[in-house]
């Protein structure tokens, strides 16, 4: 069993080129709003999917900013994930994961 912090830093890690490593993830869906959810979702391969930085001054703001603005993932509890072959970004409730790599969370 993994805990959940151990899990979402698996998430995180980069490979020697420094993109995102690939992991494999099962979740289950939620949408209060809609009230629909409770289909359980498994990706084999997928990556942490992160904004692009703008690394030019000017009407971008400094050097580094956020394009698109800031996202709360922490103060939400969310991440975005890609699975591999797809361009389809989903966020998922990072308390809603089961595995992750095979590996259940506590």
């Amino acid at each position: 069993m993994l805990k959940l912090k151990d899990g979402l830093k698996i998430m995180e890690l980069l490979n020697a080129a420094g993109r995102p490593r690939l992991f494999s993830i099962t979740f289950v869906t939620a949408d209060q709003s809609r009230d629909t959810g409770g289909e359980v979702i498994h990706y084999p391969k997928a990556i942490l999917s992160r904004l692009r930085r703008s690394g030019r001054p000017g009407k971008q703001g400094k050097p580094g900013k956020l394009k698109g603005g800031i996202q709360y993932h922490a103060k939400n509890r969310t991440r975005n994930i890609c699975a591999l072959g797809s361009s389809q970004v989903r966020m998922l409730h990072i308390d809603l994961v089961l595995e992750i790599n095979g590996r259940s969370i506590a």
